[in-house]
């Protein structure tokens, strides 16, 4: 139901939604990468029995929406 007489199941097209679940998972990687990188920081200066190193593989990718 729409007074300006246009109807739409969603208005949130895939394009807009793969390209924020995109943007999402950089969000999120980006801040587990950092609190990792932290932990493996704080690991190796804190002179105790364990400690890891951390090299993230993630890389930052967001693709444009394709204009059909």
């Amino acid at each position: 139901m729409s007074s300006c007489g246009l109807t739409a199941d969603s208005f949130l097209t895939d394009d807009i939604v793969d390209l924020a679940m995109a943007k999402t998972k950089n969000w999120a990687m980006s801040q587990i990468d950092a609190k990792l990188k932290e932990l493996s920081r704080k690991s190796k200066h804190s002179g105790g029995l364990i400690s890891f190193d951390y090299k993230s593989s993630h890389s930052r990718y967001i693709s444009a929406p394709s204009a059909e």
